[in-house]
């Protein structure tokens, strides 16, 4: 399931998982995303737009990793609320 559009944080040791064209592909929340090969990027988009070498929206691509379960599920963001 894809993660939901709306403002979020994804903390520390948060996991991810996307796939494509069959092949699965992980990612870790560092200060940046880092994909298992090393790679550090600013954003969900450009980790997955590399993986793809397609425009992706980070947001459909990836899906948090449950560390108690190792199953995936959509995480929404944080709305922020006028006072």
């Amino acid at each position: 399931m894809a993660l939901k559009r709306r403002q979020m944080t994804l903390e520390p040791g948060t996991e991810l998982v996307g796939r494509y064209k069959g092949q699965p592909f992980t990612a870790k929340v560092v200060r940046r995303i880092r994909l298992a090969d090393g790679r550090e990027f600013k954003s969900l988009t450009a980790a997955a737009e590399a993986i793809t070498c397609k425009p992706w929206s980070g947001y459909e691509f990836w899906s948090v990793v449950e560390p108690d379960t190792s199953k995936k599920t959509g995480v929404s963001r944080k709305t922020k609320r006028a006072a």
